[in-house]
Protein backbone atom coordinates (compact mmCIF):
# COMPACT_ATOMS: atom_id res chain seq x y z
CA UNK A 1 0.00 0.00 0.00
CA UNK A 2 1.19 3.62 -0.92
CA UNK A 3 2.40 5.66 1.65
CA UNK A 4 1.41 9.71 1.75
CA UNK A 5 3.33 12.31 3.18
CA UNK A 6 0.16 14.66 3.87
CA UNK A 7 2.14 17.39 5.24
CA UNK A 8 3.94 17.96 2.04
CA UNK A 9 1.11 16.66 -0.14
CA UNK A 10 -0.78 20.04 1.11
CA UNK A 11 1.78 22.21 0.95
CA UNK A 12 2.69 21.10 -2.57
CA UNK A 13 -1.23 20.89 -3.98
CA UNK A 14 -1.04 25.11 -2.35
CA UNK A 15 2.04 25.47 -4.58
CA UNK A 16 0.52 24.37 -7.59
CA UNK A 17 -2.51 26.10 -7.38
CA UNK A 18 -0.97 29.29 -6.95
CA UNK A 19 1.59 28.34 -10.06
CA UNK A 20 -1.86 27.84 -11.90
CA UNK A 21 -3.06 31.57 -10.70
CA UNK A 22 0.20 33.38 -11.70
CA UNK A 23 1.52 33.37 -7.75
CA UNK A 24 5.43 32.34 -7.65
CA UNK A 25 5.13 31.17 -3.99
CA UNK A 26 2.50 31.43 -1.09
CA UNK A 27 4.59 34.40 0.23
CA UNK A 28 3.62 36.59 -2.81
CA UNK A 29 -0.10 35.39 -2.37
CA UNK A 30 -0.21 36.88 1.17
CA UNK A 31 0.86 40.20 0.40
CA UNK A 32 -2.12 40.38 -2.73
CA UNK A 33 -4.68 42.27 -2.66
CA UNK A 34 -7.38 39.46 -2.33
CA UNK A 35 -5.68 37.73 0.55
CA UNK A 36 -5.66 41.04 2.69
CA UNK A 37 -9.65 42.14 1.79
CA UNK A 38 -10.77 38.35 3.03
CA UNK A 39 -8.89 38.57 6.11
CA UNK A 40 -9.76 42.12 7.36
CA UNK A 41 -12.97 40.91 6.40
CA UNK A 42 -12.92 37.93 8.64
CA UNK A 43 -11.70 39.07 11.31
CA UNK A 44 -14.48 41.80 11.53
CA UNK A 45 -16.50 38.59 12.43
CA UNK A 46 -16.66 37.04 16.18
CA UNK A 47 -16.09 33.99 15.26
CA UNK A 48 -12.55 34.82 13.93
CA UNK A 49 -11.83 36.70 17.51
CA UNK A 50 -10.70 33.81 19.43
CA UNK A 51 -8.66 30.39 18.64
CA UNK A 52 -10.35 27.86 17.35
CA UNK A 53 -8.59 25.53 19.39
CA UNK A 54 -7.95 26.98 22.91
CA UNK A 55 -10.22 30.08 23.20
CA UNK A 56 -7.48 32.24 23.79
CA UNK A 57 -7.94 35.66 22.30
CA UNK A 58 -4.45 36.93 21.91
CA UNK A 59 -2.27 36.61 18.67
CA UNK A 60 -4.84 35.33 16.51
CA UNK A 61 -3.82 34.14 13.11
CA UNK A 62 -5.98 32.44 10.07
CA UNK A 63 -5.00 28.94 9.46
CA UNK A 64 -5.68 26.80 6.37
CA UNK A 65 -7.15 23.53 7.52
CA UNK A 66 -7.37 22.28 3.61
CA UNK A 67 -6.19 24.34 0.61
CA UNK A 68 -9.34 23.87 -2.01
CA UNK A 69 -10.69 27.04 -3.39
CA UNK A 70 -7.75 28.83 -1.76
CA UNK A 71 -8.06 31.65 -4.00
CA UNK A 72 -11.85 31.73 -3.96
CA UNK A 73 -14.13 34.03 -1.59
CA UNK A 74 -16.08 30.44 -0.67
CA UNK A 75 -12.63 29.43 0.85
CA UNK A 76 -13.82 30.99 4.00
CA UNK A 77 -14.92 27.52 5.60
CA UNK A 78 -11.43 25.98 5.32
CA UNK A 79 -10.02 29.02 7.16
CA UNK A 80 -10.39 28.43 11.46
CA UNK A 81 -8.53 30.97 13.81
CA UNK A 82 -6.00 29.56 15.70
CA UNK A 83 -3.00 31.68 18.32
CA UNK A 84 0.00 31.30 17.34
CA UNK A 85 1.19 28.67 19.52
CA UNK A 86 -1.94 26.56 18.62
CA UNK A 87 -0.81 27.00 15.03
CA UNK A 88 2.93 25.49 15.68
CA UNK A 89 1.44 22.74 17.41
CA UNK A 90 -1.25 21.85 14.75
CA UNK A 91 1.58 21.99 11.70
CA UNK A 92 4.13 19.64 14.39
CA UNK A 93 1.26 17.19 15.20
CA UNK A 94 0.04 17.07 11.37
CA UNK A 95 4.25 16.91 10.61
CA UNK A 96 5.04 13.95 13.00
CA UNK A 97 1.78 11.81 12.95
CA UNK A 98 1.44 12.03 9.09
CA UNK A 99 -2.34 13.34 9.10
CA UNK A 100 -3.86 16.57 7.68
CA UNK A 101 -4.22 19.77 9.41
CA UNK A 102 -7.83 19.43 9.28
CA UNK A 103 -7.52 15.94 11.71
CA UNK A 104 -4.44 17.59 13.32
CA UNK A 105 -6.75 20.45 14.88
CA UNK A 106 -9.26 18.17 15.89
CA UNK A 107 -6.79 16.20 18.07
CA UNK A 108 -5.36 19.88 19.43
CA UNK A 109 -9.10 20.56 20.73
CA UNK A 110 -9.44 17.13 22.27
CA UNK A 111 -5.47 17.71 24.10
CA UNK A 112 -7.32 20.95 25.00
CA UNK A 113 -10.83 20.08 25.81
CA UNK A 114 -11.83 22.75 24.00
CA UNK A 115 -15.70 22.31 22.28
CA UNK A 116 -15.46 25.08 19.20
CA UNK A 117 -18.62 26.56 18.58
CA UNK A 118 -20.98 26.80 15.86
CA UNK A 119 -20.89 29.44 13.20
CA UNK A 120 -22.86 31.46 11.17
CA UNK A 121 -22.22 30.40 7.78
CA UNK A 122 -22.51 33.67 5.85
CA UNK A 123 -21.14 34.74 2.32
CA UNK A 124 -18.51 37.12 2.03
CA UNK A 125 -19.10 39.55 -1.00
CA UNK A 126 -15.83 40.78 -2.09
CA UNK A 127 -14.41 42.71 -5.33
CA UNK A 128 -14.77 40.72 -8.18
CA UNK A 129 -11.58 42.55 -9.51
CA UNK A 130 -9.07 41.14 -7.22
CA UNK A 131 -10.24 37.55 -7.02
CA UNK A 132 -7.98 35.51 -9.40
CA UNK A 133 -9.05 33.97 -12.89
CA UNK A 134 -8.15 30.90 -13.39
CA UNK A 135 -6.71 30.04 -16.39
CA UNK A 136 -8.15 28.66 -19.40
CA UNK A 137 -7.10 24.79 -19.80
CA UNK A 138 -6.84 22.52 -22.66
CA UNK A 139 -8.08 18.87 -20.95
CA UNK A 140 -7.57 16.77 -23.76
CA UNK A 141 -9.76 14.01 -25.40
CA UNK A 142 -12.29 12.76 -23.11
CA UNK A 143 -13.92 9.21 -23.18
CA UNK A 144 -16.52 7.41 -21.16
CA UNK A 145 -16.31 4.97 -18.95
CA UNK A 146 -19.93 3.92 -18.35
CA UNK A 147 -22.70 4.77 -15.40
CA UNK A 148 -21.09 7.04 -12.27
CA UNK A 149 -22.41 7.54 -9.31
CA UNK A 150 -26.17 10.05 -9.34
CA UNK A 151 -26.05 13.68 -9.31
CA UNK A 152 -26.26 15.01 -5.99
CA UNK A 153 -28.62 18.22 -7.42
CA UNK A 154 -31.33 16.40 -10.06
CA UNK A 155 -30.50 12.75 -9.00
CA UNK A 156 -30.30 11.21 -12.14
CA UNK A 157 -27.37 9.11 -12.78
CA UNK A 158 -24.26 10.31 -14.02
CA UNK A 159 -21.69 9.42 -16.87
CA UNK A 160 -18.09 8.33 -15.78
CA UNK A 161 -15.04 9.67 -17.98
CA UNK A 162 -11.46 9.89 -18.10
CA UNK A 163 -8.88 11.41 -20.53
CA UNK A 164 -7.68 9.56 -23.28
CA UNK A 165 -4.42 11.98 -23.69
CA UNK A 166 -3.32 13.76 -20.87
CA UNK A 167 -4.07 17.35 -20.80
CA UNK A 168 -1.21 20.44 -20.45
CA UNK A 169 -2.21 21.32 -16.93
CA UNK A 170 -0.44 21.16 -13.75
CA UNK A 171 -3.19 19.26 -11.62
CA UNK A 172 -5.96 17.58 -13.50
CA UNK A 173 -8.24 14.47 -12.23
CA UNK A 174 -7.50 10.46 -13.04
CA UNK A 175 -11.63 10.08 -13.46
CA UNK A 176 -15.11 12.09 -13.08
CA UNK A 177 -18.77 11.94 -13.01
CA UNK A 178 -20.64 14.44 -15.34
CA UNK A 179 -24.04 14.54 -15.37
CA UNK A 180 -25.26 15.61 -18.77
CA UNK A 181 -29.44 17.33 -17.86
CA UNK A 182 -27.51 20.05 -15.23
CA UNK A 183 -24.37 19.91 -15.95
CA UNK A 184 -23.01 18.78 -12.59
CA UNK A 185 -19.36 18.23 -12.15
CA UNK A 186 -18.19 15.30 -9.54
CA UNK A 187 -14.35 14.97 -8.75
CA UNK A 188 -12.68 12.20 -6.81
CA UNK A 189 -10.32 13.17 -4.45
CA UNK A 190 -7.47 11.16 -6.07
CA UNK A 191 -5.73 12.64 -8.46
CA UNK A 192 -2.43 13.29 -10.55
CA UNK A 193 0.35 16.16 -10.45
CA UNK A 194 2.56 16.46 -13.40
CA UNK A 195 6.07 18.18 -12.40
CA UNK A 196 8.24 17.89 -15.12
CA UNK A 197 10.00 15.31 -13.46
CA UNK A 198 7.79 12.40 -12.00
CA UNK A 199 4.13 11.96 -11.68
CA UNK A 200 2.23 11.31 -8.08
CA UNK A 201 -0.88 10.81 -7.41
CA UNK A 202 -2.03 12.84 -3.90
CA UNK A 203 -4.85 11.82 -2.26
CA UNK A 204 -6.65 15.04 0.07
Amino acid sequence: MTEYNYNRIQFQYRNDQLRDKGYEDYQEFLKSDFWKELKEKLKQKPFYQKCSCCGNKEEIELHHINYKDILNSSSERFIFPVCRDCHQKIHNISREQNISFKNASRKLRKINNYVLENRKKTKIKLDSSIIPKKKKEKLGKVKRLGKGNRCPKCSRPMQRRCHVEKPKTMIWYEQWDYCNPCGHVQHYNQFKRINGYKEEFYKI
